[in-house]
């Protein structure tokens, strides 16, 4: 009898403060009882695709190269800006890089063929990028694999429901099929449900407020149903589950039309010399024609710009970027081969339920993510199994890259050297924990001849070779 079965579940843009003995009492429930880590941490950009590829392979963006949820594919024949969302621009994409998506192996591909399954709810893009390479079984509204797999599906729980607002069937659906079909009949080694709440309806309408809380109430008890089916099926006593998410959220203060606020500003080459991609939280810039200096203008315009937050530019010395004053991308774990030359997070606030400025390319005005807000960096964990502690909270920091090498710790394969993150040790019988204490790092930069005055500043945790973005944020005098 091999190891137990290994169950994840991420509800997408679900905040660690939203997980309270009110809002949901089956998931805090489930943390208190289990192992909660209470310094869980996202990766840069907080989107959702670059989550996703960061869950799988273990690594940061800047290595398994999925930079952002909207993208310049130079690759591509014309090169093109592609949002990452819709599975077809990916295929495309993937066909350019002659099959290589993700620049590293996912954990799915390490367990092997068919040893895992995928139910996906989100978008049809994180859906295909959960299966990179196809080494799982994978269902969803738009997309599945094998052919077999809809046709099974939909006899055992009939047809997939539509999208609604909030999107709490599609979510029930999901958890649903899992206990009736996927893990008595498929029995899969890892299985990975992607549930759209919250995070389908705080883009709508933000987060806080009556509506937000009974979508909150409303997951919870569909996770409440889930655990106690598992418990009346014998499966909750085997199997080790892991529930989390891929980032959090911010309320949006303002929508910003970047390429109209670039003309207006008269700045020169946008679609020539150089070009953006923007969604949500995020904008890159990528040099066309003319090198990294054609973006210095550009940079200068954003810095004045009071919805623009911290610079990142191509890595240049000691943390600091190429472009005068801003940060080294490498600095917060994106940037690399397929990075842009210039990622500018939009400007975020410490008020209320956290605010953020968002692109006009957001899926609602309500709500959003992409940015470098500790709202949206710190994310929800907790794990319950025989594998994990009872009752402890985990305060030393970890993060998305850590889920990778923990399924597959759990699982009983061993974990690649190449990976940046580690099984999230602290919180499993018998595991020797490494002797890492957490130290903080605070990087700042400015431009000492640029008026008006500024100043950048980074905060992060280091924990041995792995660090963790807490927050960044321009100030301007």
């Amino acid at each position: 009898m091999g190891p137990p079965p290994v169950i994840g579940i991420v509800c997408d843009g679900l905040r660690p403060d939203c997980v309270t003995e009110l809002l949901m009492p089956n998931l805090h429930a489930f943390a208190r009882e289990g192992t909660r880590f209470m310094n869980h941490r996202s990766v840069f950009p907080t989107s959702t695709r670059v989550c996703t590829s960061s869950l799988i392979t273990g690594v940061y963006p800047r290595r398994h190269g999925l930079a952002a949820n909207a993208l310049f594919a130079r690759e591509m024949k014309p090169p093109r800006v592609i949002t990452t969302g819709q599975s077809e621009n990916l295929i495309d994409w993937e066909r350019a890089l002659k099959g290589r998506l993700l620049m590293r192996r996912t954990f799915f591909q390490i367990l092997g063929k068919n040893a895992g399954a995928i139910l996906h709810c989100v978008s049809s893009g994180s859906a295909y990028l959960w299966n990179a390479r196809k080494p799982a079984r994978l269902l969803h509204p738009d997309l599945h694999w094998p052919e077999e797999l809809r046709a099974e599906a939909e006899e055992a729980c009939g047809p997939v429901p539509p999208a609604g607002a909030p999107d709490l069937k599609r979510c029930e659906y999901m958890l649903r099929l899992a206990t009736e079909h996927v893990l008595p009949k498929m029995k899969p080694r890892a299985l990975i449900l992607h549930l759209s709440e919250p995070d389908s309806i705080q883009h709508g309408i933000g987060v806080g407020g009556s509506v937000h809380r009974q979508t909150l109430r409303g997951l919870d008890r569909l996770l409440g149903k889930f655990f106690e089916r598992l418990d009346e099926t014998g499966v909750r006593r085997r199997a080790n589950i892991l529930v989390t998410s891929d980032h959090g959220a911010s309320s949006v203060t303002a929508m910003v039309d970047l390429e109209g606020e670039m003309e207006k500003a008269g700045l020169k080459g946008m679609g020539t010399a150089w070009t953006v991609a923007h969604s949500e939280g995020a904008a890159l810039f990528y040099a066309r024609r003319g090198g990294l200096k054609r973006l210095a203008p550009v940079a200068e315009f954003l810095r004045r710009a009071p919805w623009a937050g911290p610079l990142f530019s191509r890595d240049g010395k000691d943390g600091k970027g190429l472009l005068p004053g801003t940060f080294a991308l490498g600095l917060a774990g994106c940037g690399g081969a397929r990075g842009p030359d210039l990622l500018m997070p939009f400007q975020w606030e410490d008020e209320g339920d956290g605010l953020c400025y968002s692109s006009v390319n957001n899926k609602g005005s309500g709500g959003t993510h992409g940015s470098c807000s500790p709202w949206e960096l710190h994310n929800f964990c907790a794990a319950s199994g025989p594998a994990f502690h009872k009752n402890k909270e985990v305060t030393r920091p970890s993060g998305n890259i850590d889920i990778a090498p923990t399924i597959l710790a759990l699982a009983g394969r061993p974990v690649p050297a190449g990976m940046d993150g580690r099984p999230l040790h602290e919180g499993m019988r018998g595991a020797k924990v490494p002797k890492e204490k957490p130290v903080a790092e605070t990087f700042e930069a400015a431009d000492p001849g640029a008026s008006p005055e500024y100043l950048q500043t980074l905060r992060r945790t280091r924990v041995g070779k792995r660090f963790f973005l807490d927050w960044a944020k321009l100030e301007r005098s």
